[in-house]
């Protein structure tokens, strides 16, 4: 994802979380790109945990709390896409699959490090952010109202009473894995999240 290809969402979106990063690291708007790596950025542990915190509230979201490598290795196996703390072919094609907007280039010689570290690019973010905002409920869909924002993972309409769960974004990505390594997923279907 680079800066000319964001549509008005993903630029709505980058902007939104641009603002959260440069607040909780205390730097640059400017700075926060959909290059930029967060820890580069000087992301540590509990600011990537503030980020996370900030984002959800901001989006109205459940952010997973497991990376989709981890989700995959409980659902397939750990030898599966990883051997010798490297890619393995299935890895490189589930990775391309997961991900398009990156140069299949990318995974030819990915090791696990260098995979966190695009799990930490901004632009990574933002995509994951949007998927999981298509993915939640935004309107009541008995009288149409718009939900407020969620409180302990739960939309309540103010007129109707009508509840929702919010999708988490482990649950999310759990049925994209199954999907995935059963043959289920349409051609050209990527992850939202």
């Amino acid at each position: 994802m680079t800066t000319g290809t964001l549509d008005e969402r993903d630029a709505d979106i980058l902007e939104r979380f641009a603002e959260i990063v440069a607040k909780s690291l205390r730097i640059d708007r400017a700075q926060v790109t959909p290059e930029a790596n967060l820890s580069e950025l000087g992301a540590e542990s509990l600011d990537l945990l503030e980020i996370t915190m900030e984002a959800e509230e901001q989006f109205n979201i459940l952010i997973p709390q497991k990376n989709i490598l981890k989700l995959a290795q409980e659902v397939r196996g750990a030898d599966v896409l990883v051997s010798d703390g490297r890619l393995t072919d299935e890895g490189r094609r589930f990775f391309a699959r997961r991900m398009p907007e990156i140069d299949p280039a990318v995974w030819a010689d990915m090791s696990v490090a260098g995979l966190g570290q695009v799990f930490l690019k901004v632009g990574t973010w933002v995509r994951m952010i949007r998927g999981l905002v298509d993915s939640s409920p935004r309107t009541c869909p008995q009288c149409g109202q718009e939900f407020p924002k969620a409180v302990a993972g739960r939309v309540k309409c103010p007129t109707c009473a009508v509840e929702r769960d919010l999708p988490s974004g482990d649950e999310l990505n759990r049925q994209w894995v199954q999907q995935y390594f059963e043959g289920e997923l349409p051609q050209g279907t990527s992850a939202a999240v």
